[in-house]
Order: structure tokens, then sequence, then C-alpha cells
């Protein structure tokens, strides 16, 4: 419209006028753009019948444009409403819209090594999209998207996901590209660790960085003891984290693949101990057990040896042995030690009988011996008694101990030993019977009877002297006793009988001469001076003896010790009177004549 200005005049500053001006000016319009979604065009302001210039064509992705549509008076001076270099006259305001055309393009989806993808594309029309997702196989893991064949963000767009998302949906802005996105898969790469437990070694000990598809492997083997038992793996699932691709967990040798990524595989061997037998063997005399047959190696069982009666245990023996794995016992002589099993083992246990001591005693009166003192249990020795003379043997006794007799009342006999043992012999000396009887011409009875231990004296009986028979001794010595013996008295008549012969010897006389204790026969007589003619006569000769010789009494009698009386003829005695004594010495056989002279002669036959 029109504009209106007001003019003050000023006189020495001081305002005298005011002028108003009214200009006019042509209409003024305004052509607005509606870029219809694409880029914004400015506004432009343009006068009354004017020509307006195209501004610059709006752009509007995964469009083209294809010129305005106008609203409003306008003359259009070149060009036309559709096309896209319009160039108008305004009349009023006027508003210019935007027309566009969608772009057609195709996007192509392939999958690189280690994956596929669910969509290949296609042809697309904007504002569609195509859609894919990539899906890694086995072993791999999708890494992101490549694109190629235009620029993003010009040529296409990613509208659904983005390029490190499995899933993606890309829209073509430019038509006529050809977008191509290509699915990249990385191979897995975990570690791959071999252990063993106690009682083995593995191949490949210890970590492995295994990519996919490669493998690795390792064999478990048993150390001597042993036994493969089985692989524990760890840090991961099976079919899901690796796999085992040959072998197995319950075989020696394994292979294990990776699957997935950053995961520490860990397969540890495991090993059992092997079992081993122990055989017990013995000698005969006892019994050998063992605490248990069967010993896993290393381990130890308690072995028992346990002798029989009269038998003792001597040591222990291992018959049979691995030398390079030797089982060991921790004693040898004891009858429980402890056998340490690292193999297949046999031990022996060896008895032997106890050896015994025989105890020879005895009773005095002989001698003992034994063909052994020591004697293995239920062995015999041969014992032996010997009675001393003037004893018999009577018995073998087993006083203390153990053992047995084959004949107890044999001086010789054979001892059976089970034990320390004690055997006494019993001996008893000999008695006899000392049987006292007089003289057969005295009718030989019996005067006493009485039991004699063998070398003692038998008490004689007194013997008393009937009808002039004189007991004077016995006919044996039975002061030592060693056998039974009959003893007989010795009788004489009281008296010997002294014959004297004078004037010559016709029936003759005697004259009995007096028994003494001392065994003498004495007569004293008084005797004239003559020569006489002596004899003798007693019970035991039963005949009379002379001396064959002369006694003269003055130079023969007072000291003669006595003569023999053991001749046949008289014995001649000189006498020049007196009285004389004689004396028979009975033990002697001697005549001993003592003359005491008187003083009157007396003349006595004798």
């Amino acid at each position: 419209g029109d504009n209106t200005v007001y003019i003050t005049e000023y006189v020495n500053d001081e305002p005298v006028a005011v002028y108003k001006v009214v200009i006019r000016r042509r209409p003024v319009y305004t052509v607005s753009f509606d870029a219809n979604g694409g880029s914004a065009v400015a506004p432009i302001t343009q006068n009354y019948n004017t020509t307006v210039t195209a501004p610059q064509n709006p752009t509007k992705t995964g469009y083209t444009f294809t010129g305005w549509t106008i609203t409003g008076t306008y003359t259009a001076t070149s060009g036309t409403t559709s096309s896209q270099n319009l160039t108008i006259a305004v009349y009023s305001n006027i508003t210019a819209k935007a027309n566009y055309t969608a772009n057609s393009g195709k996007v192509t989806y392939k999958a690189g090594t280690g994956g596929s993808v669910s969509s290949t594309g296609g042809d697309v029309t904007y504002p569609n999209e195509v859609k894919s997702t990539a899906s890694a196989s086995t072993g791999y893991t999708f890494s992101g998207w490549t694109i190629s064949g235009g620029t993003s963000g010009t040529d296409y767009t990613i509208s659904t996901g983005s390029t490190s998302a499995a899933t993606i949906g890309i829209k073509v802005y430019t038509s006529g590209k050809t977008i191509t996105a290509t699915a990249n898969f990385t191979a897995n790469t975990s570690t791959i660790k071999y252990a063993a437990g106690t009682g083995g070694s593995v191949s490949n000990s210890g970590s492995h960085s295994v990519t996919y598809p490669n493998t690795k492997a390792s064999t478990a083997t048993a150390s001597y003891g042993y036994k493969f038992s089985k692989w524990t793996i760890s840090g991961g699932t099976a079919g899901t984290d690796y796999k085992i691709t040959a072998g197995g967990t319950d075989q020696a040798s394994i292979t294990i693949q990776p699957l997935t990524s950053g995961k520490t595989i860990t397969a540890t061997a495991s090993f059992t101990k092997l079992n081993y037998t122990v055989t017990v063997n013995k000698t005969s005399g006892g019994s050998a057990s063992a605490e248990s047959t069967t010993v896993a190696y290393g381990g130890t069982t308690t072995l028992t040896a346990t002798p029989s009666t009269g038998y003792q245990f001597v040591k222990w023996e291992i018959t049979s042995n691995d030398s390079s794995h030797a089982s060991t016992l921790s004693s040898t002589t004891s009858k429980t030690p402890t056998l340490t099993v690292n193999c297949n083992v046999t031990v022996k246990a060896h008895f032997e009988k106890i050896t015994y001591t025989v105890t020879l005693d005895k009773t005095s009166g002989g001698t003992v011996s034994a063909t052994s003192t020591s004697v293995k249990y239920q062995e015999t020795t041969t014992i032996t008694a010997k009675p001393n003379n003037g004893y018999n043997f009577t018995k073998w006794e087993i006083t203390s101990g153990s053992g047995s007799l084959a004949n107890p009342n044999s001086a010789s006999t054979t001892l059976t030993v089970t034990g320390n043992v004690t055997v006494k012999a019993t001996f008893t000396i000999k008695k006899y019977t000392v049987t006292f009887v007089d003289q057969a011409d005295k009718g030989g009875e019996t005067l006493s009877t009485v039991t004699v231990n063998h070398g003692s004296a038998a008490t004689a009986p007194t013997v008393k002297t009937e009808d002039g028979w004189e007991f004077f001794s016995w006919d044996k010595d039975f002061s030592n006793v060693t056998s039974n013996l009959t003893v007989t008295a010795q009788r004489s008549n009281k008296n010997a009988q002294l014959m004297g012969l004078t004037l010559g010897w016709t029936t003759g006389t005697g004259m009995r001469m007096q028994y003494n204790a001392d065994g003498t026969n004495t007569k004293t007589v008084r005797l004239e001076k003559g020569t006489y003619e002596l004899k003798i006569y007693t019970e035991e000769w039963g005949d009379w003896h002379g001396n064959n010789g002369t006694v003269e009494d003055t130079t023969d009698t007072a000291t003669t010790a006595g003569w023999d009386m053991d001749g046949g003829n008289n014995m001649v005695l000189v006498a020049s009177g007196g009285d004389y004594t004689f004396t028979y010495y009975r033990n002697t056989n001697k005549l001993k004549i003592t003359y005491t002279p008187v003083t009157n002669k007396v003349t006595t036959a004798v």
C-alpha cells in the first residue's frame, strides 16, 4: 500500500512547518513453496506483474522432483507447471507445491563364508525396504554387513537394524541403484586346554588357541598302577560351545573343536587305581590270611599268620613280585605285617615245629638218658633208664609239661613230645629174702625169714642151745645181702671133744671142751708127768684130727700160738706135770696149750 511520510521544517532549531508526503508504491506479492516433504524452499516476495525466477528444485530422499502445482493468479512466462523450471509473473500471493516420483532400485543380500542369509533381496520402490537376516553357521559368529553399490544416506539407507545387527532392512534412495549387502562371518576362536589328574599324563598338555574348524587332540596315558577313567570337560556346553570330533569322554584319545569364541574349554583326564590280587600261601603248621586280597595300587592290607598248636611262625616271604614295581612288607618277622601292594603279589607264611626241651629226672638208684633232649613238636626221643646194681626200674612218669609215653613201664621207651616236658624214672632198691634155718641134723627148720634191701645186712635170729648142741656161727655172710639167701645155723656140741690116749688107743674117751662166745673151746686139766697122745673131734669135721707133732711143755707150750690140727695122727704132748689149758680155735683149726706147773703132780686121764 501507500506510505505516508511527515516532514518537519526547522528555523533556528525551531519547527516552523510540517509537510505531509504520501508515497504510492506498486503491489508486492509472496510466492510460498510447499516442499511436500522435500527440502525446504524459501518464500519469494515479488512485485505485482513481475517475473519470478524458479528456485532450486527441492530434494526429497527416495524421490525425484517432477514439478510444481501452483495455486493463485499468475502467468507462466516459460515452462509449465509440470516442468521443473517454471517462470511466472505474479498477480497475487501464490503457493507452489512440489511434486515427486518415488525412486526404484534393487537390494541384493549375500552371505560370506561361515553363514547364510534369509533373503537374497530384490527390486524395491521407495519407501519400501528389503529385509534379510544373517545366520552364522556352526563355528562362526556374524561379524557385520558390508554394503556396496551406493553411498549410505544418499543412495540408500538402513531402515532396520544396522551393519552390526544380524537382521537388516535397506531402502533405496536413488533410482537404478543396486545396493549389495554382504553378511560377514568370523570363525570362532576359543582356548582348548588339556590337563591330567593324578595317575597319568596327557599329550598336548596346557592351553591352545584353536580357531574353527580346526581341532586339538590329546591322548591320556595312565601311569603304572592306574588306568584311564574318563575325560571331564568344563568351561562350555557340548554341542554349543564345543564338539568332540573324534574319540569320546570314555576313550583315552579325544579331539575337540571349538564352536564359540572366547571360551576356555578344559578337558581333564582322570585315572583310577588298578586293583591288584594278593595271593596268600603257607607252609604246614598254621593258617595265613590277608585282610583284603584285592587292593588298589599303593594301598595296604594286613597279613595275619596264626601258628597251629606246636608250631611257631618263622617269617613272611614274597614269592612272586614285580621287581620294577615291587610290593613291600613292613616286616618279615611280624605275624601281622602291613603289605603295601604295587602289583599282583604272592606272599607265603612259613611255620616250623617248636623245639621243646626234654628234662630227665630220676630217683636214686640208676641213671637216665635220652637220644635227644631237644625235640620238635610231635616228634619222638628214646628215653632209657638204667638201674644201678641192686635196683630195679619201676616206671617212667611225666611230672610236668606235655607229652606221651609209649610204654611207661619199659626201661627204654619212646616219648612223643608236645611241649616242654619233664619225665622221671623211678628206681626201687631190690629186696631179698634171707631165710635163717637150723642145720640139717637139727631138723633144718626155719628159724626166721627177713626181707632185706640190697646191700644191707640181715638181722639174724637168736639161736638157743638145744639138746647139747650149741650154736657157734652161720654158714654164710649176710652183712651185705645181694641176693636171696638161705643161711644155716652152725651148731656143735657144747664142747669140742678133747680126746687123750694113754696106755694106747682102744675105744677112746673124750672130755668136752667149753664153747666160748669168741668161738673157741677151752678145757683146763691137771696132768701128771707123762706123755700123752691128743686129738680133737668137732662136728664140723665129723672126725678126729691131730697134729703129727710132739710138744714139750717146758719148751713149747707157754709160747706157742697154736698148733695146726689138720693132720690125721695124734698130737704127742710131753708133760712135766701141772695144770694145762687147752684152747681150740675153731675158725683157724689151731690148738693152743698153756702150761702152769704145780707142786703136787696129779695124774688125770684125758
